[in-house]
């Protein structure tokens, strides 16, 4: 096992040797076998791992199952932190919304900390499972490729060794060393997806097809691999067009040539339109669904005046040239410490200024307010733009817009600072 997983880490492309590597591990089989694996990597290969486990808060015991973790690492010597997801409560969606709380979670950790690579446990059957679930919902090539072995977001490297390891081979591996492994409740919740699709597989009508249900697994993890080529191929024709027709400014919207654009391959152009929504939302890791992709891609084929919104952006054409900026919040903002006296402003903007209550939402864009503000930068864009920054009040009650009036002679300095790529090739968010 150690031989294999050896060999599946060191050819994950980008993956080189590093000091500290960071693990998530939830306490289930697959993330647990991974761990110790990954211990037993590090110390042939000089190297140390640190465990991180986030405590979502949507159930009860889910702290004492952090804390048996906690234990079963301190007997291998295994650094560990619980990371808590600090939530009012979820109601639709949930494991949706607690993947993309465990990735932030994560990744932020993995940032403050300076370290590069993250290692995640998804297995063959994960690949499976998610190949099926993509199926039923229609997906394109890009999601039936399913898992990636390497995503890059947030800064931090994303890894997943396991992705050619079955659950049983884990479990196995475990056994053999008399550990022993959490069991979530919630994966046999049948309101979700995931755990039907899972009982699909190994239920008597699958085997009247093919008796054996790892070659079940094989067969559609097999496809999803095969079509990861294909999606790769796309991304790196995809960054190749990125940086021919699109630009992307520091108030954080972007432009596509509209008639470059047309032109370009459907599957192209899906890629790059569902690429720049997900940068400028800074409220997704995911990619929109396909069906909404698709009409939004068809109205701009129809080379009208477009105005449309999805994944929480607004997407116009001005100019020969088609915009695509954040839609106006209709609820409250965020606002995360990042540092001293740093801060990230809707998930899309890093601001530089001593007091966090001096950031505001503009909800009624007023330029009479503002003084000395650029009249031809607030001409040259879509008004919505404007409305879409942040607001900085200094103590005299003076009103600043970033990149429209003058912030830094005042100490203030804004950034756009997307957690997800526009393009980068080889990676996928």
């Amino acid at each position: 096992m150690l031989d294999k997983f050896t060999k599946e880490l060191e050819i994950l492309e980008h993956f080189k040797y590093a000091p500290v590597i960071a693990v998530g591990i939830s306490g289930g089989s697959d993330s647990t076998a991974l761990v110790l694996l990954a211990n037993e990597w590090a110390k042939k290969n000089n190297s140390k791992i640190v465990a991180l486990t986030i405590n979502h808060n949507l159930r009860e015991g889910a702290l004492e199952e952090a804390r048996q973790v906690e234990e079963l690492l301190r007997e291998h010597c295994i650094e560990h932190h619980i990371l808590e997801w600090k939530h009012s409560g979820v109601g639709s969606n949930i494991q949706n919304q607690a993947r993309v709380a465990r990735l932030s979670l994560l990744t932020e950790w993995c940032k403050k900390n300076k370290i590069e690579y993250l290692l995640l446990g998804q297995t063959k059957n994960d690949l499976a499972e998610t190949f099926l679930m993509r199926s039923f919902r229609g997906s394109g090539i890009y999601g039936l490729a399913a898992i990636p072995k390497t995503t890059l977001y947030n800064k931090a490297l994303i890894l997943r060794p396991l992705l050619n390891f079955t659950k049983t081979e884990l479990q196995d591996y475990l056994k053999n060393k008399n550990i022993q492994w959490i069991e979530d409740p919630s994966n046999d919740n049948t309101s979700f997806l995931r755990t039907n699709i899972r009982r699909l597989l190994c239920s008597d009508e699958a085997k009247k097809i093919i008796e054996d249900p790892t070659l079940m697994i094989d067969r559609l993890a097999l496809n999803a691999k095969n079509l990861a080529r294909a999606r790769s191929y796309i991304e790196e024709q995809a960054a190749k067009e990125v940086a021919r027709i699109v630009n992307i400014f520091p108030e954080g919207y972007l432009t596509i040539k509209h008639e470059d654009f047309c032109v370009l391959h459907p599957e192209i152009a899906l890629y790059i339109l569902s690429s720049c929504l997900t940068t400028i939302s800074g409220k997704h890791i995911y990619k929109p669904r396909l069906n909404s992709l698709e009409k939004l891609y068809n109205l701009i084929l129809l080379k009208t005046n477009v105005t449309s919104t999805l994944w929480e952006c607004e997407i116009t054409k001005k100019n020969k040239h088609i915009y695509i900026y954040r839609e106006v919040p209709k609820y409250k903002y965020t606002l995360e410490k990042k540092e001293e006296n740093c801060w990230i402003w809707d998930s899309r903007f890093e601001i530089m200024v001593e007091n966090p209550e001096q950031i505001q939402c503009i909800s009624n864009f007023d330029r009479t307010k503002l003084e000395n503000y650029n009249q031809a930068s607030f001409a040259k864009l879509p008004k919505k733009i404007w409305s879409s920054l942040p607001q900085i009040t200094l103590t005299n009650n003076k009103v600043l817009v970033p990149f429209l009036t003058d912030i830094e002679s005042n100490g203030i300095k804004v950034n756009f600072m997307p957690a997800t790529p526009l393009v980068k090739i080889k990676f996928d968010y």
